[in-house]
């Protein structure tokens, strides 16, 4: 019953997915990007990442 485990759904951090990958990529920590768009969680904003594996190879941002 309910949704198979590691099925990706959508969420409210999709509207800034691009941004977001942005940001990443220029080394701006997780915590820092969540308060920017105003996120009151930035541990929820790290799970989107991990789970959607935005990271890149060696990059350990938390």
């Amino acid at each position: 019953m309910g949704k198979p485990k590691g099925t990706i759904q959508k969420s409210k951090f999709d509207a800034d997915l691009e941004r977001t990958k942005d940001l990443l990529k220029l080394g701006l920590s997780v915590r820092k990007i969540a308060k920017l768009f105003g996120y009151p969680n930035h541990l929820a904003l790290n799970t989107y990442i991990n789970k959607r594996e935005f990271r890149e190879e060696g990059s350990e941002l938390a």
